[in-house]
């Protein structure tokens, strides 16, 4: 049985890939959005990052994955910046927020299993690989995970306000293959 797309009509999508997208490692950017598609708002990591992968730009990687899991310590590496994206279900306003991001310190990280903490990956990332990228989480307002439900007005608007950060991170900080 198909799953429903519920990121169509929120970013006007050129095109939706039903699965996770599934890049090579090593481009310059690395978009990673997270969430759960079933549960209504906590969709908007994967739609920002499925729309970021619609847009083709060249030196930028986007996963939509459904969790972070240590895998993804081999993307991070590889990557000179990585932004991460989440739906923020603790957001006090209708805006976007976006924050750097630093390597857990060891007492602090999380131990190891199927989810985790962008924190997390890159202290793996930087202990496995030698390597650590500049990050950043970019957190979208959300309203409801109620399963089944489409995304919320708040949750749209913040998928493009996520899109539009990232083009002028991109843009402003010359990620596009280049040095911050």
């Amino acid at each position: 049985m198909k799953m429903p797309n519920i990121c169509e009509n929120t970013t006007d999508l050129a095109g939706h890939r039903d699965e996770p997208l599934h890049g090579k490692p090593g481009a310059a950017t690395l978009v990673i959005g997270w969430g759960n598609d079933m549960l209504g708002d906590d969709a908007a990591g994967r739609c920002v990052a499925r729309e970021i992968a619609e847009r083709n730009v060249p030196d930028v990687e986007a996963l939509d994955v459904h969790q972070l899991t240590p895998e993804l310590a081999l993307y991070i590496a590889k990557a000179k910046t990585v932004i991460f994206v989440d739906a923020d279900a603790a957001a006090e306003q209708d805006a976007i927020r976006m924050e750097r991001v630093l390597p857990a310190h060891t007492a602090d990280r999380a131990a190891p299993g199927h989810t985790g903490r962008p924190e997390d990956l890159l202290a793996m990332a930087e202990s496995l690989y030698g390597m650590r990228p500049e990050a950043w989480l970019i957190a979208v307002p959300v309203r409801s995970f109620e399963p089944g439900e489409a995304l919320s007005p708040v949750t749209r608007a913040g998928i493009r306000d996520a899109v539009d950060a990232i083009e002028n991170l991109l843009n402003d900080h010359h990620l596009k293959g280049q040095t911050v």
